[in-house]
């Protein structure tokens, strides 16, 4: 089959083979140093793969992260995460193939609608992506790099909205059981700075916290567009995760925004963890609670404008 490169990183490259690409039993693969022929073993692929190859062999993650996302593949899988279906190793590095999907990330859906005002779709998005998180977290996993590029929608007709959100890209998932923190041997955090919860920019200890504050970031991005923190004047990652650590941020302020809404979405990006909600449930219930209030004091706003209305003409 012919493998199309579809992304290269900085880290790692992304090939897809979708069902129309199929064609042979060997794989044509740019991986960017040069075009060679490479036969992947590969089971499972009637309907089309990806894969994520972590090219540099010296890079710890390529080792030490897949453990837990080895584990996670032998536990089981969830309708709201995609793991993936094999993990090879051979001289370039170490890579990771998923199946193929119809759909797009919510990146890709954010920078087409930046302002979402649908907060039914915003709940739906939350509420599926916490599912999935909450699977692999009672198994003592964390995603560690939530965010909208990391969540894909996945073409479903019989789901609200047309799609199911599923969470993907488990090759830097931790294990809390492991002994150490979020820090490589290398010396390098994981995780993408402009999401990560200030605990891990300090490398610190493994925590479901890490997952839930990124998809705080997620939802504030929904409405927003933008983060909540101001990137603007950074250069560096380190940068990020100094305003992670440090800087004021920017309320959720913006026409057709309810103010409960707002206040929900506010207190899941707090700085101070205290300050947040504990965990996943608490910040799902928050939300749906702020909707259901707006709603209703939007019916009682109209309804009271529609009797003055009515009053004037009497």
């Amino acid at each position: 089959m012919t493998l199309e490169q579809v992304l290269r990183g900085r880290k790692a490259t992304y090939f897809c083979a979708s069902p129309e690409l199929q064609q042979t039993n060997d794989a044509t693969v740019q991986t960017g140093r040069s075009l060679r022929r490479r036969a992947f073993d590969v089971n499972n692929t009637d309907s089309g793969f990806y894969i994520k190859s972590w090219m540099d062999r010296t890079i710890q993650r390529c080792r030490y992260e897949s453990v837990a996302t080895t584990m996670l593949m032998k536990n089981g899988g969830h309708q709201n995460i995609l793991l993936p279906t094999e993990i090879i190793e051979n001289y370039e590095g170490k890579h990771f193939v998923y199946p193929y999907m119809n759909g797009v990330t919510l990146d890709d859906y954010i920078r087409n609608t930046p302002c979402e005002r649908d907060f039914n779709k915003i709940l739906y998005v939350l509420e599926e992506v916490a599912k999935g998180l909450k699977h692999v977290h009672a198994q003592q996993v964390v995603h560690r790099d939530v965010k909208p590029g990391n969540i894909f929608l996945r073409s479903d007709v019989d789901r609200p909205y047309g799609f199911t959100p599923v969470v993907f890209d488990w090759d830097v998932a931790g294990d809390m059981n492991e002994r150490g923190n979020n820090v490589l041997f290398s010396g390098e955090v994981v995780g993408t700075p402009a999401y990560m919860e200030p605990l891990q920019c300090e490398g610190g200890r493994l925590t479901t916290e890490f997952d839930s504050y990124a998809l705080g970031f997620v939802v504030y991005q929904m409405f927003d567009g933008q983060l909540p923190i101001d990137e603007s004047n950074v250069k560096t990652a380190m940068d990020v995760m100094k305003l992670q650590i440090n800087s004021y941020r920017r309320p959720l302020h913006s026409d057709g925004i309810p103010q409960a809404v707002a206040n929900v979405v506010d207190r899941m990006v707090k700085r101070n963890r205290n300050e947040r909600y504990m965990g996943l449930s608490a910040m799902v219930s928050a939300f749906r609670e702020a909707i259901r209030v707006s709603e209703v004091s939007a019916m009682k706003d109209t309804n009271n404008y529609k009797a003055g209305v009515g009053g004037v003409g009497v």
